[in-house]
């Protein structure tokens, strides 16, 4: 089966958003707003005709590296449960991107803000349509980056940076044992593609070992990024940001 095109545009359209905002001057608003609003509705648009279409299987995608028969691809896996995180995901930054207009109105630094904004919704769409766990990885990164860049936005605020740089740290700690993880799932399943090893693991490939040993791995970088015990102390000092 070939990439599914609107899985595919999902993360698309706002890194298109993304990438021209980042060029732009930084006092300008009205072009940035064009283009964050833009990116995060046509999103929206595309996740509500991924649902009213239905689940597709994960598909075979592109090979993009090999090693010794180890392969990345770029695919997309468009199911039911994708299709509705998507929708989730572009309404709520549509919505984001909408306020933020109005309340960053003095902001002179609004236009990196936007196109951030962007970046971080593409990685995060990125996340939910992708087949193979080697891309979802990069937007989980991504994600990381924005992250930082977002709690760190207004220069006024003199703990903002400080608590910028405590979020990324935690949470890059929690992403170590996500990267093990995916390394435990890859290297057993002997392919990055989710749907393989939900079959190796479905047909016995992958024992109960390696099992809980990936999941624990995965659940630290998870308990990171939404700031679970015992690494949950990023997420009050990101506040003032």
């Amino acid at each position: 089966m070939s990439i599914d095109p609107i899985a595919a545009a999902l993360p698309v359209a706002p890194l298109v958003a993304a990438l021209t905002g980042l060029l732009l001057p930084k006092h300008t608003r009205k072009l940035p707003a064009i283009l964050a609003i833009g990116g995060a509705a046509v999103a929206a648009a595309l996740a509500v005709a991924m649902v009213i279409r239905g689940p597709l299987d994960a598909d075979a995608g592109i090979t993009i590296a090999d090693f010794g028969g180890l392969k990345v691809t770029f695919g997309t896996w468009a199911n039911g449960t994708a299709g509705l995180v998507a929708l989730a995901v572009g309404i709520v930054a549509t919505c984001v991107q909408v306020y933020s207009v109005a309340y960053l109105d003095h902001d002179d630094r609004y236009a990196p803000y936007a196109a951030q904004i962007s970046l971080f919704t593409a990685a995060m769409l990125l996340v939910v349509v992708s087949a193979d766990m080697i891309p979802l990885l990069v937007g989980w990164e991504v994600m990381g980056i924005c992250s930082y860049l977002l709690i760190g936005h207004d220069r006024t605020l003199p703990e903002a940076p400080g608590a910028a740089v405590k979020a990324f740290l935690i949470t890059r700690f929690g992403d170590v044992g996500f990267v093990l993880g995916i390394a435990v799932l890859g290297t057993g399943a002997h392919s990055f593609r989710i749907a393989d090893v939900l079959a190796a693991a479905e047909s016995g490939q992958l024992s109960t070992a390696t099992l809980t040993t990936a999941g624990i791995l995965l659940l630290c970088g998870v308990a990171g990024k939404s700031a679970q015990f015992p690494l949950h102390t990023w997420l009050p000092d990101a506040m003032e940001g």
